[in-house]
């Protein structure tokens, strides 16, 4: 999931509904630098070009966020090419739905501008196991931004630390591992930190209930 900053090319792709008109907008705005269109974000994509606020949260929304890359609105792509000329993407970014976005992104020209590796730490603390059964997104997809984000993925819930299922519940008091489910590693990457989980939930309203007894 890492890549060498030496290795970096302009990589530009689309994550709305508009694909083959952005693609034909980049295309004719290939003025002084050079944008290859890929229609899957990959650790080497630089831009990801979304929808118009408000932005639909899609696997490629994630990855971008996962790889560390420039995530912009349409607006970028239009606005660039009735100028003549690329803008500079900071005005386009997608700042309020998607923070983790920019932190991630800033962090990866940082590891660029110093010669290492970017990698995105977010589950480097974790092994993860998921369920056989169907996911939403599917398995691989999951795997995929997890590994990406750091994480470990293990064949057996036994040896996990998150155990990631199609329902999110309380596991048994004798598990060493949290139980979650997709959503909450989609959320986690959208918020670049962890959500809490299903235990941490439980005892936080125990708590509340505590200082705010019911009348």
């Amino acid at each position: 999931a890492s890549y060498s900053p030496e290795a970096l090319h302009r990589r530009v792709c689309c994550s709305c509904r508009d694909t083959d008109w952005i693609e034909q907008m980049v295309k004719k705005n290939n003025l002084d630098h050079r944008f290859d269109v890929t229609s899957r974000v990959t650790a080497q994509t630089t831009h990801v070009v979304a929808g118009a606020e408000p932005c639909r949260r899609t696997l490629n929304v994630l990855r971008a966020i996962a790889y560390g890359c420039w995530l912009v609105s349409k607006n970028w792509v239009f606005k660039s090419y009735v100028m003549g000329q690329w803008q500079l993407e900071t005005e386009f970014e997608l700042q309020e739905e998607y923070p983790a976005a920019i932190k991630e992104r800033l962090e990866r020209e940082l590891c660029k501008a110093e010669g290492v590796p970017y990698q995105n730490t977010l589950f480097q603390d974790h092994r993860f196991c998921i369920t056989p059964r169907r996911t939403v997104p599917p398995k691989e997809d999951l795997e995929e931004l997890i590994i990406a984000c750091s994480g470990q993925i293990v064949k057996e819930k036994s040896q996990s630390t998150v155990y990631v299922t199609t329902t999110e519940r309380k596991p048994s008091a004798a598990a060493s591992y949290h139980v979650v489910s997709a959503k909450w590693i989609l959320d986690s990457i959208q918020k670049g930190m962890l959500e809490p989980f299903v235990e941490e939930e439980d005892d936080e309203s125990q708590r509340r209930a505590r200082r705010s007894p019911e009348l």
